[in-house]
């Protein structure tokens, strides 16, 4: 009797503890990019200037990536290939404070994650015709998200001890979109683009918190899927004042994917248990200005809706103890870049980036321990160019640390819960124009 009251004590605490490890275990590729689920910049030369691109055609893929109008703006036909490296830092502190038969007993520790080191390919193409065609088309294929998380079991640490709550935690995400785009050049200072988008995506996470719980309130495992199809579309303007002021404008559609399907073992019997999470909308608006030569500066404002997304907008449980969402608000952000062409060889570049909490206090308990409290990044790069039109790119970016603490139970008064996280990103990128 007493093991069985001491069980149903412990179900609130393995609840919200579970709810708090989701951010942990399913969305830590945003503790390097700071945007939610997408990511900040794509390519060595788009992550070096902070992402910004709607206005500001510096190369093919953040054109590609942020305003497909934009392409027509480009000098050359070119292709790129590259790969950046994320290096997150993250570790969750707990404490709480346990009724016993013999009095009070306190628990608490510190647990880093071992995610190594995450690769996150891009390749991009320009085809431009000649002066008198209106037509550039492109192509992207790149990483818009990916991580890795790997929190050991800790007794220390309630949130990671398996008695109190989760144990050990790990998980997995890769995302890809591929994006065929055409431009077209209406005027000499206006170009409208278009692509259709096609997404691939894969989630795993152990313990499966969108599956049902089992009859000891746990969650099963969640290797057994595969990858998820899904698709949207994209849309821009570029306008290209005549006072070295340009004007960029474009909307990336909700990315419809298809459910994700899990294959679970619960209280020893199969179970296929589906969850819905779309990549949300983004709005993007830019304004560049180019007047100076060798000079280029552009800031970037972008709305990520995660509000209105699938898998996001909702929050809290179902009645099987699965989660429903993670109840984020939409996210704003700004970036801003500087180029300087230094000579023909080489040029350099640096950028920042802000933007807000997707996490309300409303469901700040559950998503306390989520690497997305990281707020500021800054990011630096160099392109080095040889006479063959060769162009070899580097870019390194610093998401600063930042923490977040809340409580963790509030049946539990003096529990805590505490997520610290910064994370490190390099970027190489070769490209060749022609």
């Amino acid at each position: 009797m007493q093991r069985n009251q001491r069980n149903n004590s412990r179900r609130p605490l393995r609840r919200l503890v579970f709810g708090a490890a989701l951010g942990v275990a399913c969305l830590a590729a945003s503790s390097v990019q700071a945007q939610g689920v997408a990511l900040r910049g794509i390519g060595a030369v788009n992550a070096g200037m902070s992402g910004v691109a709607t206005a500001t055609p510096v190369d093919a893929l953040g054109a590609l990536q942020w305003n497909p109008a934009t392409i027509s703006a480009l000098d050359s036909s070119s292709m790129t290939f590259g790969t950046g490296l994320i290096m997150a830092e993250s570790s969750v502190e707990s404490g709480v404070t346990m009724p016993t038969p013999a009095g009070p007993y306190t628990i608490s520790g510190r647990t880093e994650s071992d995610a190594g080191t995450i690769p996150a390919p891009h390749m991009g193409m320009v085809m431009k015709g000649d002066p008198d065609n209106p037509f550039t088309l492109g192509f992207s294929l790149v990483a818009v998200g990916g991580a890795q998380t790997n929190y050991p079991c800790d007794p220390s640490n309630p949130i990671f001890n398996e008695q109190l709550a989760l144990g050990r935690v790990s998980s997995k995400v890769e995302l890809f979109q591929m994006a065929p785009t055409i431009s077209y050049q209406l005027t000499e200072q206006i170009s409208v683009g278009f692509a259709p988008t096609i997404d691939i995506a894969r989630l795993i996470a152990e313990p499966m918190f969108f599956g049902p719980q089992d009859a000891n309130g746990k969650w099963g495992m969640g290797a057994g899927t595969r990858y998820m199809w899904g698709g949207g579309f994209q849309g821009g303007i570029y306008i290209k004042g005549n006072n070295g002021f340009n004007y960029g404008l474009s909307y990336k559609s909700k990315q419809y994917m298809e459910d994700f399907e899990y294959n679970l073992v619960i209280d020893g019997m199969p179970k296929v248990a589906k969850f819905a999470l779309d990549y949300p909308a983004i709005y993007s608006f830019g304004v560049s200005y180019d007047a100076i030569p060798g000079r280029v500066i552009g800031v970037d404002l972008r709305y990520f809706d995660y509000a209105n997304a699938d898998g996001f907008k909702e929050h809290g449980y179902n009645a099987d103890g699965s989660i429903k969402g993670l109840g984020w608000d939409s996210v704003f952000s700004v970036s801003t870049a500087i180029q300087q062409e230094i000579n023909p060889y080489l040029t350099v570049r640096g950028g920042y980036c802000f933007n807000t909490n997707p996490i309300s206090d409303e469901v700040a308990l559950t998503n306390v321990p989520c690497p997305l409290i990281i707020q500021h990044t800054v990011s630096a790069g160099a392109t080095v160019t040889t006479p063959e039109q060769w162009q070899f790119s580097l870019a390194y970016a610093y998401a600063f640390e930042n923490s977040a603490r809340g409580e963790l139970s509030p049946k539990l008064p003096g529990s805590y819960v505490e997520n610290t996280a910064s994370a490190h990103e390099l970027t190489f990128g070769i490209a060749k124009k022609f």
